[in-house]
């Protein structure tokens, strides 16, 4: 799951802004992963609980490609 906010497209808010919201939507929806972005890196989550940190940060060029 991604949750990108429109107003992150100046880019004043972090990458993990969306969390919060991107958190809920997991829970109520039982995604294992979920990503944010303000549209220059992005914030992992791993709710699976089966690595060593929930959170990691992603640059662009990190970020798996389809």
């Amino acid at each position: 799951m991604i949750w990108e906010m429109s107003s992150d497209l100046d880019n004043k808010h972090t990458v993990a802004s969306g969390m919060q919201k991107t958190l809920y939507y997991a829970h109520c929806l039982d995604l294992p992963f979920l990503f944010s972005s303000n549209g220059d890196g992005f914030q992992f989550h791993d709710r699976t609980g089966l690595r060593d940190t929930t959170e990691s940060a992603l640059t662009m060029d990190a970020f798996p490609t389809p």
